[in-house]
């Protein structure tokens, strides 16, 4: 029991350090994007190039609204859409720290490997927060209804507005 509760303790404390680098990290980064000023006359902005918390809201909203479709459908493929499909993109859950879209993926379907196993995902997103103006920082809790069983838990997700707009490039779950 000991070395179980300590495993668990280690385990807890790897997660709270990667989920802290990854935050100093954006902040970093988001620091480093930021706009310079233009000279006079020149407009600032074009409405391509305008990120705004509401509209970035909307977007992530309807893209999680998409995962929660696809993954109630029973398409996993669909779900990680909302990913960014690279080897750099991290995911925590609790088989751990996992590197890459497609070791995600291979995650998500050994895992759910049949509709029943998948049951009905929901979302519920407690705070969404721009970090900069390509990165966003989501907070929320899912459940899984299942015939058998109903799983919860809480998520953080890291989003990063990419060329293909915007990707999950962090989720720990829990």
């Amino acid at each position: 029991m000991e070395i179980t509760v300590f495993k668990y303790l280690h385990q807890m404390k790897i997660t709270l350090l990667i989920t802290a680098c990854a935050f100093g990290a954006v902040v970093f980064l988001s620091s480093c994007n930021q706009v310079q000023p233009k000279s006079a006359g020149t407009p600032t902005s074009t409405p391509e190039t305008v990120v705004t918390s509401e509209n970035t809201d909307s977007i992530i909203r309807s893209i999680l609204k998409a995962q929660t479709t696809a993954w109630n459908r029973g398409s996993i493929d669909e779900f990680m859409e909302g990913y960014w499909e690279n080897e750099h993109l991290t995911f925590i859950g609790s088989r751990g720290l996992l590197y890459g879209h497609e070791n995600a993926l291979k995650n998500y379907k050994e895992s759910y490997s049949n509709p029943e196993e998948m049951g009905q995902l929901e979302f519920e997103l407690i705070e969404m927060k721009p970090l900069g103006t390509t990165f966003f920082y989501t907070i929320g809790m899912w459940q899984l209804n299942r015939q058998e069983d109903t799983l919860a838990g809480y998520y953080n997700l890291l989003w990063q507005k990419l060329p293909e707009g915007w990707r999950i490039i962090s989720d720990h779950s829990s």
